[in-house]
């Protein structure tokens, strides 16, 4: 979300006649978009301020994104920063400073409140960073208040934009060249837009045959699901549509109902299988990654041997595996934080190892496999051969080694033989 959430900021930069500069140090006007998930997010933006106060003294610092609304984090920065304001709040203000011509530089401002709809927000057009993959929110903010999670404090409570709209911001997309649509939400199964008048049910997997419907050829990808909300319907949509990727990314955060209940994730790790198993059913070729918190607050040994087992379960293809971080505002964040550092980055090594063994397991399966590819960058090895990058539709990282007489283009689609697998990674030939 928030790299989508910066590539609105930089349109509407862009559209009041800022110019963008690629050193941050060479800037009049820095806009720091945070996330505040984990801790280590929030620390690099407190080491960065006072570098660009430093050296920059006049330089105009908004921060922005999920972070800037709490008052914790400001005392943090103090006078470092020259404002801040929330992510949706931001439209208003550019325009308002692009209208004083920057004067107001030296000047203290107090924190401003226009309070924007989430509405307006999303009729800002982004600006993509790529030109053949492009993010699309569905929907922001989240009504689950999990214990740990700090976005519905952040983002608010959920907002669905309509389906008209996203279809038509697709549509222009896919006319222009894109070949990837990545849809966003924090809990994307859980959309729900009011309804139009010639609407009788409006969910995710209406809106996803929707968006299958359009014309050219593209891919469709989604995050994040929620395990309590995942229907049997968006399983069987995935399973017989041709533009939406065989890859799912569904959270299991701990395998340990204990925990599970601590978290507040609202089901248990029997359903969480339950739905493996029907997934694996209907879409054989699937590509499965999660999410998994270690260390959570009185997490004991025999609970995470129980997440261990899941992941051994299951053979994930990828798992993003952080160790707790206590975040203001929490439930959680009451809760006595009783897990050693140490303990928590030995816990992330031995699920990493799992990872490392299942990943590569899954991967040496594509080895003579013929994959659609899309070409994500271009390289040039040392022997000076062309080395290009791109993505499967499971979502497998592939180099492909090709001889100079051979031509593609960054952003196109290729059909790639697989001739090798690392842990993380495959490697093909191009075919014709």
């Amino acid at each position: 979300m928030n790299f989508n959430d910066s590539e609105r900021i930089i349109r509407i930069a862009e559209d009041l006649k800022f110019k963008r500069v690629e050193n941050r140090f060479e800037a009049d006007l820095v806009i720091v978009n945070t996330c505040g998930i984990r801790q280590s997010a929030e620390d690099r933006v407190i080491g960065i301020v006072p570098k660009l106060k430093k050296k920059r003294p006049d330089c105009i610092i908004i921060i922005t994104g999920c972070s800037a609304h709490r008052k914790d984090f400001q005392k943090k920065l103090a006078s470092s920063a020259s404002y801040f304001i929330e992510i949706l709040e931001l439209p208003q203000f550019l325009k308002k400073l692009a209208r004083t011509k920057m004067k107001s530089k030296n000047e203290k401002q107090k924190e401003k409140s226009l309070l924007t709809q989430s509405a307006d927000f999303f009729k800002i057009s982004p600006l993509p960073s790529s030109t053949f993959s492009a993010y699309v929110p569905i929907m922001t903010g989240c009504n689950n208040f999990c214990s740990y999670c700090v976005v519905p404090y952040a983002r608010g409570r959920e907002f669905s934009r309509p389906s008209k709209d996203i279809s038509q911001e697709i549509k222009q997309l896919v006319a222009t060249g894109y070949k990837e649509i990545i849809l966003l939400g924090q809990n994307v199964n859980s959309y729900q837009p009011e309804l139009s008048k010639n609407e009788k049910i409006a969910n995710f997997p209406t809106l996803l045959e929707k968006i299958d419907q359009i014309s050219g050829v593209f891919w469709i990808r989604f995050l994040t699901s929620h395990p309590k909300d995942m229907s049997n319907d968006l399983i069987k949509l995935i399973a017989d549509s041709r533009k939406i990727t065989n890859y799912i990314h569904l959270p299991f955060q701990s395998g340990s109902n204990r925990i599970l209940k601590l978290m507040k994730r609202k089901y248990t790790i029997e359903h969480y299988l339950k739905l493996i198993t029907k997934i694996r059913i209907k879409i054989p070729q699937v590509a499965l990654s999660t999410d998994i918190i270690v260390g959570f607050p009185g997490e004991t040994k025999e609970d995470f041997g129980k997440t261990a087992q899941v992941m051994k379960t299951v053979g994930f293809d990828m798992a993003y595996i952080s160790a707790f971080s206590s975040r203001p505002g929490t439930i959680a964040n009451k809760m006595e934080d009783n897990v050693s550092e140490i303990e928590k980055k030995e816990r992330k090594r031995i699920l990493t190892e799992i990872l490392k063994q299942t990943a590569f397991e899954n991967n040496q399966k594509y080895i003579g496999e013929k994959v659609k590819v899309l070409i994500e960058k271009k390289k040039t090895s040392p022997s000076n051969k062309c080395i290009y990058l791109g993505k499967t539709e499971t979502y497998k990282n592939i180099r492909i080694n090709l001889s100079t007489s051979q031509s593609v283009k960054v952003g196109e689609f290729l059909k790639v033989k697989v001739t090798g697998a690392g842990i993380f990674g495959l490697e093909g030939i191009m075919l014709r």
